[in-house]
């Protein structure tokens, strides 16, 4: 009897004991506003990714095209980051995206063809080498008015597309990294299918050249919208990146075969190379 009394109240005497004044305390995670830090960083050879770039395009095959500049005038900036104080492999991140696609045709006394714009709020969080992103994004597509006065149309595609999107990013070693993924569309214009599915891979050199280190990227993208048919982009190059691994600048050379990025003209096939110039910021 005495025995089970004992059993009874050492909880009871532990719950009203002080704390052990040695033990470590909980600490809450750290919030870092406006970082340079950046968690899940742009897919390099992604040509539908917020960044600054420009870049001339020509076609493969001789009759198939004119000259092309395509230009993208956007970024992607860190709101807020979230550290764990006790554990420095694990982080969270809130973005925000703006970025509007152009391009213009160099044989047509530079008319604008079209424009698509994007804004979305990307969240990330890793543990380690793995990064996960759930993105809300919306993106609606126009045409030039140059192009829309050449040709005497008004028929334009009603594209607009409100994507939930899930991607996953595993840094392999500090020079590798693949990943992938997956959108859904929650709010579609009638010129607009949902689903869409894109994975990639990226090397970027550990040694110098020229100041920077050389990257080669692959990237493949299919949608719902274009018959699930791939597009492949393939991009090698010198970067310049920040050592806080958010910002970065490249030169580069681009391989893409697939359908028109410009979401305007998306039932049209390109087959092109590319010189262009591109910033993170």
């Amino acid at each position: 009897m005495i025995h089970a009394i004992l059993l009874l109240a050492v909880p009871l005497l532990q719950e009203g004991q002080d704390p052990d004044p040695a033990a470590p305390a909980e600490t809450s995670w750290e919030l870092e506003l406006l970082p340079a830090k950046s968690i899940y960083l742009p897919y390099l050879a992604d040509p539908r990714q917020p960044r600054t770039s420009t870049k001339v395009t020509l076609p493969v095959r001789t009759g198939k095209g004119t000259m092309k500049i395509e230009n993208c005038l956007g970024s992607q900036r860190a709101l807020a980051l979230w550290k764990n104080p006790r554990d420095p492999d694990e982080e969270a991140e809130l973005y925000i995206e703006a970025a509007v696609f152009s391009r213009f045709d160099l044989g047509e006394d530079w008319d604008m063809d079209g424009a698509d714009y994007r804004f979305g709020f990307p969240f990330a969080y890793r543990y380690g080498g793995v990064a996960v992103k759930l993105h809300l994004w919306h993106l609606t597509s126009h045409l030039g008015d140059e192009y829309m006065t050449r040709l005497k149309t008004l028929d334009r595609a009603s594209y607009h597309n409100d994507e939930l999107a899930l991607g996953v990013s595993w840094q392999a070693t500090p020079h590798l990294r693949a990943y992938g993924e997956i959108g859904y569309g929650i709010y579609t214009g009638p010129a607009t299918d949902e689903g869409r599915v894109q994975v990639g891979f990226e090397a970027v050199g550990g040694q110098p050249l020229a100041g920077g280190v050389p990257f080669a990227a692959v990237d493949l993208s299919t949608r719902k919208e274009i018959d699930w048919d791939w597009n492949l982009c393939v991009q090698m190059g010198l970067l310049y990146r920040s050592k806080a691994g958010g910002s970065g600048f490249r030169f580069l050379g681009e391989y893409y075969r697939g359908h028109d990025q410009q979401t305007q003209f998306k039932s049209a096939r390109d087959h092109t190379l590319a010189l262009g110039v591109s910033a993170e910021f």
